[in-house]
């Protein structure tokens, strides 16, 4: 074993390609169809509004185990994520509940859900969204962690926004988890939100 895989744990020792790739990255577009087809639009919406999105991310791993610290880049990842309130978006302090699929492609695919919680601030012309989540990777390995991020989202139309975020994730359980130690990642996401 290298010092690399036992301070990162299994990340480092991915195959580049699998024959999940296609299939997930389908999912991922699929999760984004249904609900721009059946939400309802413009005044006559009723009830909580949500918004779809998707977005390209990565940035840089720390890894802690016997071997030290060790700093590598984040797996590439596209993010699909929904989210809803029940308030008009104009209105500040906004509580907003959703959630991500996260789908590493660069190296080993693997996959991750994250539960979310949001405070939407609107400013002038864009909107500041801290949250908080947990990361969960369950295929191929298992990781659980604490994650905080920090969204801007900029207008590009009616229905649509530009969203970029800085995400700091620390694992501190799970299968791919170096012994003794933890990984913390800290990414750069962009992507594009819609309003149904």
């Amino acid at each position: 074993m290298h010092a690399n895989d036992e301070i990162l744990g299994k990340r480092s020792r991915a195959p580049k390609s699998g024959p999940l790739r296609l299939p997930l990255l389908s999912l991922l577009i699929g999760l984004l169809g249904p609900p721009l087809l059946l939400s309802p639009s413009g005044a006559a919406a009723q009830g909580p509004r949500l918004s779809v999105g998707l977005g390209l991310g990565s940035g840089l791993t720390l890894g802690t185990g016997q071997g030290g610290v060790l700093a590598e880049h984040t797996p590439l990842f596209l993010e699909a994520n929904l989210r809803t309130w029940s308030q008009e978006s104009g209105e500040r302090g906004i509580t907003v509940l959703g959630g991500a699929l996260r789908l590493e492609v660069d190296g080993r695919v693997a996959v991750a859900a994250v539960p979310r919680a949001e405070l939407l601030l609107a400013l002038e012309a864009m909107e500041l969204r801290p949250w908080i989540g947990a990361p969960f990777f369950f295929a191929p390995f298992s990781l659980l962690g604490l994650e905080v991020g920090l969204g801007l989202a900029i207008p590009i139309g009616e229905r649509a926004r530009f969203v970029g975020a800085f995400l700091l994730d620390a694992f501190f359980w799970g299968s791919d988890l170096p012994s003794g130690g933890a990984i913390v990642g800290m990414n750069l996401s962009a992507g594009v939100e819609l309003l149904p």
